[in-house]
């Protein structure tokens, strides 16, 4: 009696298991489908964003209309000219003039001009003035569940070498949009 008991304990543990090893398998998917959603996410942001060049930005600049005029004349000049740009668009730029000065509302309308409006959530420290503002840094997106970095979807960091991003704080980098060459 004792043994059929102790089978049938094993033959329900051998099931329970195996429910449990589909059940982390199917996560496992699930997190690898996000992933790939992220990353596809990310990479269509970036083929439609309006300025992917130094010479887009200049142009956007000259128009007089832009929302990085929202930043002082000291703080614009650095963060323009922290900018990197690789050959599919902005690679990485420094995110502190921005935190420091602006929204989120307006750093959303900045980043979207470059596809990197992904990295919204990272800017946990801007000035909140709008509900608009909270939701832009709690939107609970794939990629924002996924990622834990300062940057939202994106890494900590600047351009060192070709889809390479070195770990700097206040700036965000998008490996894959590293140029090929090294950065000072």
């Amino acid at each position: 009696m004792e043994a059929r008991w102790t089978l049938k304990a094993l033959a329900y543990l051998l099931v329970i298991t195996n429910l449990t090893a589909w059940a982390i398998a199917d996560d496992a998917l699930l997190v690898e489908d996000i992933e790939s959603a992220v990353i596809l996410e990310m990479h269509v942001n970036h083929l439609k964003a309006p300025i992917r060049s130094r010479v887009e930005l200049e142009r956007h600049l000259a128009t007089g209309d832009s929302p990085i005029y929202a930043l002082s004349d000291g703080a614009r000049e650095l963060f323009l000219e922290s900018l990197v740009f690789g050959e599919n668009g902005l690679a990485s730029f420094r995110k502190a003039e921005l935190e420091a000065e602006l929204t989120p509302t307006q750093i959303y309308e900045i980043l979207s001009l470059f596809g990197f409006q992904g990295a919204i959530t990272g800017f946990g420290n801007a000035r909140i003035e709008t509900q608009e503002d909270l939701k832009l840094l709690s939107t609970s997106t794939a990629g924002n569940v996924l990622t834990s970095g300062r940057c939202g979807q994106y890494v900590e960091g600047r351009c060192w070498s070709a889809a390479t991003c070195k770990v700097t704080l206040n700036y965000c980098c998008s490996p894959p949009h590293c140029p090929g060459r090294q950065i000072p």
